[in-house]
């Protein structure tokens, strides 16, 4: 700031401006119908014009418990909480779209797999105890309903998470 008989004839104002890959890594979650938040020890100001810019929600003028009291009431109403970074210009923010599809993705296949080992124990249970299936070939569904549901999650490691 600068004065010229003690009135402000110019000011300069600087601030951090978010990284492109700060903006897609914030993208994703909100793309997935996941809430975002900042919380900030910056000043209000500050912290205002970098949610704006990022079209999320920020708390600021923090301390660190201040940040742990919040985080805890979050959790406390029942709300998962995810630390997708420790500032907007943090490298790891950019993985927040990969993390979104990986753990997207692990849910479904977790879902495929308790199908795919419920149907082939059913399956056999109904033929063993119809006397259609003798009973030693039953006990082999359990070794391979492991191996179809371990192959089911196998394949998630050829897939391409870039």
């Amino acid at each position: 700031m600068a004065l010229i008989d003690g009135r402000i004839v110019g000011l300069l104002a600087i601030r951090d401006e978010p990284r492109e890959y700060a903006i897609a890594g914030l993208k994703a979650p909100a793309d997935a119908g996941i809430a975002t938040i900042m919380l900030t020890g910056d000043n209000e100001w500050t912290a205002r014009a970098i949610s704006n810019s990022l079209g999320i929600a920020v708390h600021a003028s923090l301390l660190p418990e201040d940040k742990q009291r919040i985080v805890h009431e979050i959790e406390h109403n029942g709300q998962v909480m995810a630390n997708f970074g420790e500032s907007i210009n943090d490298d790891r923010i950019r993985n927040n779209a990969y993390l979104v599809e990986l753990s997207r993705t692990m849910m479904s296949n977790i879902g495929q797999n308790i199908v795919i080992a419920l149907r082939l124990m059913a399956v056999f249970l109904i033929t063993t105890v119809a006397v259609v299936t003798e009973f030693w070939r039953s006990i082999l569904v359990d070794p391979c309903a492991t191996i179809l549901v371990t192959a089911n999650a196998v394949r998630l490691l050829g897939a391409d998470w870039s």
